[in-house]
């Protein structure tokens, strides 16, 4: 008697996860990536990346400003104030972006003709709104711990500007976290 053997039918593969490109990174904290936000609009073609990396007119009004604001008011300070996504590498896993930077000028000289990301802290930061994706994680999380890291690493003071909630919260090394309204 001949025996039948049923085909088995193929395993379905399992479907192959995408890699993220590098360039929709935001930055990394702690080793975890940080993607820009609508990161996967660009994934499916229904965004090109300048369209997400872009900083938007109110938070570029607000930089600018503030830009406008230090630089005739604080010049003799030695300090020098840059702006546009300034690069903040404070260790190995821990690459910030920062809208709004002042460093002493001194130290700045050091680092002039280097083309990678700034190893020095800066006198202070200022933060308008996030680029970053936070569809999976907590934006107060993320606040207050990119906020640790920069003020563990020697940067004096932290500032938030949140334009949605119409908030500022100012970070200091001691720990102490200060939120107010606009109008103050």
């Amino acid at each position: 008697m001949a025996t039948t053997i049923a085909p088995q039918a193929k395993p379905k593969p399992k479907p192959r996860r995408q890699a993220i490109p590098s360039y929709l990174i935001y930055e990394i904290l702690d080793g975890e990536p940080i993607y820009f936000r609508d990161y996967q609009d660009v994934l499916n073609n229904k965004k090109t990346k300048e369209d997400i990396m872009a900083t938007g007119r109110l938070q570029t009004l607000i930089i600018s400003t503030l830009q406008e604001h230090l630089w005739s008011n604080h010049k003799h300070e030695g300090r020098k104030y840059l702006s546009n996504k300034v690069g903040i590498h404070i260790s190995t896993g821990i690459n910030l972006s920062c809208d709004l930077v002042a460093f002493d000028k001194t130290a700045l000289a050091a680092t002039a003709d280097d083309t990678h990301y700034y190893t020095i802290p800066p006198k202070f930061v200022i933060e308008i709104d996030t680029n970053g994706d936070f569809s999976n994680k907590i934006f107060e999380d993320y606040l207050f711990k990119k906020s640790q890291r920069l003020l563990t690493f020697g940067v004096e003071q932290v500032i938030w500007i949140l334009t949605a909630s119409k908030t500022v919260t100012v970070g200091s090394p001691d720990g102490t976290f200060v939120t107010h309204g606009w109008e103050r």
